[in-house]
């Protein structure tokens, strides 16, 4: 929420305050301000710090604009937290449907017919404590569940197993794969046809490849939003038609998109969702994913090893009591994309553990996988190894080359402006490409910033340029091959050998550089360098000092929001 419009509110909740106005208009300004950040909600210990001798909770409650959220007012108050009513309302969503989730008879009724095919999916798993599999009973025990776990886990590889469970179990399943952002879509399909192409071959996917959806979208597509009406075609009286629908990369999903996806989905199916959350969290305000992984634990309940252990599979040790949520929720814990780049996995475990000390150890070791590097003379001196592999992209001979080779190189910055922000860092390469005497009519990346449904193009959606028979075109990679259209006809759009972090997520490149511009600020968190170090494969150097780095590993990006404390 911009400042003005916070203001305006503020002003406007003031005026109808029966009492109390001007503690109404402070708390209202905190609260937009905090929700402007990403948080959805205002902790009262926080204004009580500021002023200890006023009481915060007695005057909002007393000012006619203040509720608990049974009734219209459009702030509410509980557990000592303060929201505005409309990210209430949507995180009391979210909250009943994982209650009534859990709530419903488990079903685990059928664990001898599955076993078989589960031990065909998961070969290892009756002897080695397997949380793939794991994860695949979960699945099948619950209509809603969390898949988790960092990049190179095998959490695509995990659903799409677990649709193979569920299609055995119920032939001629609707599923639909979804994602926030079309880049993001687009690599999950991109996942499960990698993971077809991989499926064991003692199994037979004939039914699996017919139930699976020809392709996966974003969440507002799948949901029908009609952007002159700010309206999804999909909500409560109108749900989906679908029996199971898949979401990946939850942690870009906001609590208002999450909100409308849940009321959209009918009680009686079943919903996949998959996430890092341990990255960044989603531009708007909420942390969904985090809060539901946090509010679960990683303790492993009795009920769930007795349906693993009737499936066949090794269980890791059970707790009686445990959340019902824990449940629900499943972290897979073996990384296998790092095991030939083990510089890049020790600094993003370190990372993800928040402890400074394992951080710096883990800097100090040499690996051909990771390099750090001070900003020095400038990019020349930092990022002038990327030349080549840029070059690539411009000296391709047809198109499908230059899609292919624009994913093995990434500029990952932190900030927009500045030196070394995004926009800069762009010019640099551009200016040193023109200089290595690139052709300026192809192999350049192009990022498109806004949804277009009518050419099917969405924010985030990644191309490459392209001059064809005179025609100044870009092109996409789709998933029966290529998309050609004019570039007149892009909506807005932007070049893109840099971008920030946060774009980049749902991506993965071979060679990624990730730039911390000189200096501190609150957004110089652990998440932050976690997301942009695990976006690649092969190797990664990072322009920051230690004292950067180490700085950002204590500081942790995590909101305040009422779903925590609901969950809790």
């Amino acid at each position: 929420m911009n400042k003005p419009l916070g203001i305006a509110l503020a002003d406007t909740l003031s005026r109808h305050a029966v009492a109390a106005a001007d503690c109404v208009r402070e708390t209202v300004l905190h609260l937009a301000a905090e929700r402007a950040i990403g948080h959805t909600g205002l902790d009262l210990e926080a204004l009580n710090e500021s002023d200890p001798q006023r009481p915060w909770a007695a005057q909002l409650l007393s000012s006619g604009v203040v509720g608990d959220g049974s009734g219209t007012h459009p702030l509410v108050l509980r557990h000592g937290i303060i929201r505005f009513a409309r990210d209430a309302r949507a995180e009391a969503t979210i909250v009943a449907r994982v209650r009534a989730a859990a709530a419903a008879p488990a079903q685990d009724h059928d664990g001898a017919r599955l076993r078989p095919l589960m031990q065909k999916l998961f070969p290892a798993a009756a002897t080695t404590c397997d949380w793939q599999a794991l994860a695949a009973a979960t699945v099948l025990r619950r209509d809603f569940s969390v898949i988790a776990g960092g990049p190179g886990t095998g959490k695509t590889t995990t659903v799409l197993r677990c649709l193979a469970l569920l299609v055995a179990r119920q032939p001629n399943l609707r599923i639909a794969l979804a994602a926030p952002t079309g880049k993001a879509a687009a690599r999950l399909l991109e996942s499960i046809h990698a993971g077809l192409a991989d499926f064991p071959p003692t199994c037979d996917s004939t039914a699996l490849r017919a139930a699976l959806p020809p392709s996966a979208t974003t969440i507002h597509r799948l949901l029908g939003f009609q952007p002159q009406r700010n309206h999804f075609r999909y909500q409560a009286d109108r749900v989906l038609p679908v029996d199971v629908v898949v979401v990946d990369e939850v942690s870009m999903a906001d609590v208002l998109l999450m909100r409308a996806l849940l009321v959209a989905v009918p009680a009686s199916a079943r919903i996949i969702l998959i996430g890092d959350s341990d990255q960044l969290a989603s531009v708007e305000a909420g942390y969904v994913l985090g809060d539901l992984c946090r509010a679960a634990g990683s303790d492993y309940s009795a009920a769930s090893a007795q349906w693993a252990t009737e499936l066949g599979l090794a269980v890791p040790p059970a707790i009686p009591q445990t959340s019902a949520l824990a449940e629900m929720v499943v972290h897979l814990r073996h990384t296998y994309r790092f095991a030939n780049a083990p510089g890049i996995g020790a600094v993003a475990a370190a990372l993800r553990s928040g402890d400074r000390a394992a951080v710096r150890a883990a800097l100090g070791q040499t690996s051909a996988d990771f390099t750090r590097l001070d900003h020095g003379a400038g990019p020349d001196a930092a990022l002038g190894h990327l030349l080549p592999t840029a070059l690539a992209c411009t000296q391709a001979t047809d198109p499908a080359q230059a899609v292919q080779a624009l994913q093995q190189m990434r500029i990952l910055a932190a900030t927009r402006n500045g030196p070394w922000g995004v926009r800069a860092l762009d010019a640099w390469l551009e200016q040193r490409l023109r200089a290595a005497g690139a052709p300026d009519d192809r192999g350049r990346p192009v990022l498109i910033t806004a949804n277009d449904a009518h050419l099917g193009l969405a924010n985030g959606d990644l191309g490459v340029t392209w001059r064809e028979v005179g025609v100044d075109q870009a092109v996409f990679a789709v998933a029966d091959g290529l998309r050609r259209i004019p570039l007149q006809r892009l909506p807005a759009h932007e070049s893109a050998w840099a971008m920030t972090i946060h774009k980049s997520q749902g991506s993965e490149y071979g060679q990624v550089a990730v730039v911390i511009p000189p200096g501190d600020g609150p957004w110089l968190t652990r998440e932050l360098l976690y997301t942009g170090i695990t976006r690649a494969r092969n190797q990664v150097t990072v322009v920051g000092t230690v004292d950067q780095i180490t700085t950002a590993a204590g500081r942790s990006a995590a909101r305040s929001t009422g779903l925590s404390r609901e969950l809790a």
